[in-house]
């Protein structure tokens, strides 16, 4: 089983700005059996999300384009930031053999918290960040992970947290 990041837009958001791509995780399924996404803990890269604590953090599932649209890509788990990582558990995502599945982190930026030029992504540290089984069976099963971590995808949005009031 092979995870890489895709790269993210890299463009300006807003405070209040909903459904903002954080990573794209590109996981592709070299085995002989269905794999399942089980957990992702995802991390801030940025100090923006220490600060969100409870905020939704959503999980959505590429419709095939590899490319995030919140109207087309299924949300597949929610979470919450919790001392700037949120964990999403009891996932239960298949992915065929001979596969590959693109999972999409997303957030809104908070209209008082957002701060001015802070790039937004978030990735897995390690490979204790994510479970995988194989096949049916609930137990884990063992599989070859082939990642370089961090995991993180390439650009990321920039903030834009200059509010009226703050000027």
């Amino acid at each position: 089983v092979s995870l890489a990041a895709l790269p993210v837009p890299a463009v300006v958001r807003y405070p209040g700005d909903a459904a903002v791509e954080l990573l794209a995780l590109q996981i592709r399924n070299n085995t002989l059996d269905t794999v399942r996404v089980d957990s992702i803990r995802v991390r801030g890269i940025s100090d923006l999300f220490a600060c969100e604590s409870q905020k939704l953090v959503t999980l959505h599932a590429d419709n095939g384009d590899s490319q995030f649209d919140p109207g087309a890509d299924p949300a597949i788990a929610t979470s919450h930031w919790s001392g700037g990582s949120a964990l999403f558990a009891d996932i239960g995502f298949p992915i065929a053999s001979g596969t590959q599945k693109v999972l999409f982190a997303v957030a809104a930026l908070d209209s008082a918290l957002t701060i001015d030029g802070e790039t937004l992504l978030v990735g897995l540290e390690s490979p204790e960040d994510i479970h995988l089984s194989l096949g049916p069976a609930i137990d884990e099963a063992f599989y070859r992970l082939d990642a370089h971590f961090p995991i993180v995808s390439a650009g990321g949005a920039v903030t834009d947290g200059m509010l009226a009031h703050q000027v």
